[in-house]
């Protein structure tokens, strides 16, 4: 979302103190400038400002809450892993829905309690210090932003194996080997455990928020006939939970998978268990997967090319390197299970982090502080998109760069820094922030200047705590939106481009899904209190007729744009790609221009919708100029 600048002097009241006796209103025909006195006041900017303001405070105020929810059911999911799957293996024999139930459900489980317990928490906090954000050292400070740093690089360590020999090590990194690197660290932890094959499984991959773990059974492990075949298919549930969050979304849903042809019996048991025999069978002989099942093999194929940092990473050196390092993390009990966590939190922190800074920056009008928030802000979702860390990595470095250039005492350059943070920030949020972005544009064009009205002045940010039914709500209305923007997306681009749009269009639906549940509760609740408090700043309905059209031009324009981009723009890098690098770079190529594309006809289609629907661009009169100062209430 963009967040405009507020550096302005402090503006009066909006309403009338009341131990002051209200002047009567003076007719129209007595006097039109008065317009701004009673319960419609200001201008048009002053209270779509107003509004816009309303929509913002409650977008940051759910974020937080997300945000917090999150990092807690990270923590509830890996402390549910290693409290609950010993349990399992001691009370499953020969039981395998016992296992899977106690292991997996109890895994999810406990994170769902901690995203319970986070929310509650930041209720109960919020209630004692107002929402003010508590200041970093300079030591957690600096933590911060290398943990982001080294949670935005490719991974490139191997899963940690604990109760192994390093003969049954160097076997599992073996077959690891077979796999690109970005799938090869899929997961971060492996346990190899006697007997395991006595409870109904020879392994499991358990999709934790923090991190995937995986069970293998020592007797095929020690089996040289067997070894290969279960590491590929256990990394290959691992693979598959990387493609959104952990049994939501995975790429299984995205590829055919769950229909026949099967590659086996087993294969048939559901979807997820299709994809890793699948996934195993194609890494065992890719020639005869491909000829027999195509459509998954292309499927297998699309996830195997990596980003090109990631590619960029996938070298011998690299490689040998990642296997030391996580044989000797491995040494030591829960080190690697403690580090991972603590790296699942550094996107939360940072997203929590920067909201609140936003929004103290936006009641204070503190430029610097709105710096900071917007930066930070921008870095936790990054990092929480799929597939877009690396551009965490890239916000970090301007950030850093945007601080030094600009000085705090120097209002012209810390306003350009803060335009330069607003892009930033669109990008991070998908075609839904370019189409933002659109919108605010055409409102400038129509006279609608943010930073200069009432209604999204200082003043106007007055923090009310929210209550706990607004913020549950709105945090699931995001969850939702996420998962059902994935699946939405997958199913819109498999049908316009097969496998490679189906993921392209997943990526993108679970962002878009997740950003439009969380505005478009954000504005019904805003609409909800303004009619309740009897709000002198609220939309008149030619108000609301101006954003309905505006608006609802921008969707439509940016979503044309986003799947005209998407396609052309993977298309175009594919070619590029294929000319100069072959299939892996076509591949890679084509990713990058499907975003490239997304997002920059996103912008530009919304942009048109935007002034269409406004009328703008049909020869209509802005509506609010000089000549047309907007100050009707009808």
């Amino acid at each position: 979302m963009l967040i405009k600048s507020t550096r302005r002097p402090s503006v009066p009241e909006l309403r009338i103190p009341a131990e002051q006796p209200a002047p009567a209103p003076e007719s129209a025909s007595d006097n039109d400038d008065d317009l701004n006195i009673g319960l419609l006041a200001g201008t048009a900017g002053d209270r779509i400002g107003h509004f816009v303001r309303g929509v913002t405070q409650e977008s940051l105020q759910h974020l937080r809450y997300i945000s917090a929810a999150n990092a807690f059911q990270n923590v509830g999911s890996a402390l549910g892993s290693l409290a609950l799957t010993p349990l399992a293996i001691r009370l499953a024999s020969d039981n395998a829905p016992l296992i899977g139930g106690l292991a997996i459900g109890g895994t999810v489980a406990a994170g769902a309690v901690g995203a319970v317990l986070g929310y509650a928490w930041l209720y109960r906090k919020d209630g004692k210090d107002e929402h003010k954000v508590k200041e970093f050292s300079k030591a957690a400070d600096t933590a911060l932003s290398v943990g982001a740093a080294l949670q935005s690089l490719p991974k490139f360590v191997y899963p940690s194996v604990v109760g192994a020999t390093d003969a049954q090590i160097e076997t599992i990194y073996n077959a690891l080997d077979k796999l690109p690197l970005h799938q090869a660290t899929a997961s971060s932890t492996m346990q190899v455990i006697p007997g395991l094959v006595k409870t109904g499984i020879s392994g499991m991959a358990q999709p934790g928020d923090s991190h995937i773990h995986v069970l293998l059974d020592e007797s095929y492990i020690n089996n040289p006939n067997r070894a290969e075949g279960l590491v590929l298919h256990e990394q290959a549930h691992a693979v598959d939970y990387s493609g959104g969050f952990g049994l939501l979304g995975a790429h299984n849903w995205k590829g055919g998978f769950g229909t026949g042809p099967f590659v086996s019996g087993y294969a048939e048991t559901n979807r997820y268990e299709d994809f890793a025999e699948s996934f195993e069978a194609y890494h065992t002989d890719p020639e005869a997967f491909r000829l027999a099942f195509p459509e998954k093999a292309a499927a297998i194929e699309k996830i195997s090319h990596a980003d090109p940092l990631s590619a960029a990473a996938d070298q011998a050196g690299v490689r040998s390197a990642g296997r030391r390092i996580g044989a000797t993390l491995g040494k030591v009990p829960l080190l690697r299970t403690g580090l991972e966590i603590a790296g699942s939190l550094v996107g939360p922190i940072q997203t929590h982090r920067g909201a609140s800074k936003l929004i103290e920056g936006l009641e204070s009008g503190d430029q610097a502080q709105q710096l900071d928030g917007k930066l930070n802000l921008a870095t936790g979702l990054f990092l929480g998109l799929p597939g877009a860390r690396p551009l965490a990595l890239a916000t970090g470095i301007a950030g850093s760069a945007l601080r030094l250039t600009s000085r705090e005492n120097n209002e012209a350059h810390m306003e350009q820094a803060n335009k330069w943070a607003n892009r930033v920030l669109a990008v991070s949020a998908g075609p839904v922030g370019m189409t933002v972005g659109a919108i605010v544009g055409e409102m400038e064009a129509n006279g609608l200047k943010m930073d200069e009205s009432k209604g999204f002045s200082p003043d106007g940010w007055q923090s009310s705590r929210p209550g706990k039914g607004a913020m549950l709500k709105g945090t699931l209305a995001t969850v939702g939106g996420t998962i059902g923007g994935a699946l939405l997306g997958a199913a819109v681009g498999g049908a316009l481009s097969g496998t490679p749009g189906a993921f392209l269009g997943a990526l993108w639906g679970q962002a878009a899904g997740g950003v439009t549940g969380l505005a478009g509760y954000s504005i019904h609740r805003t609409l909800k209190e303004a009619k309740k408090e009897g709000d002198p700043l609220a939309l008149t309905s030619s108000d609301k007729q101006f954003l309905k059209k505006t608006v609802g031009g921008a969707v439509v324009g940016a979503g044309v744009g986003t799947v005209a981009g998407a396609m052309g723009g993977r298309l175009l890098g594919q070619m590029v790609g294929q000319a100069f690098g072959g299939p892996g770079a076509a591949s890679v190529m084509g990713s990058v221009g499907g975003w490239v594309g997304a997002l920059s006809l996103a912008y530009g289609g919304g942009k048109l919708g935007a002034g269409i629907g406004s009328g703008r661009i049909l020869g209509k009169e802005p509506l609010q100029s000089p000549e047309n100062p907007g100050l009707q209430a009808s």
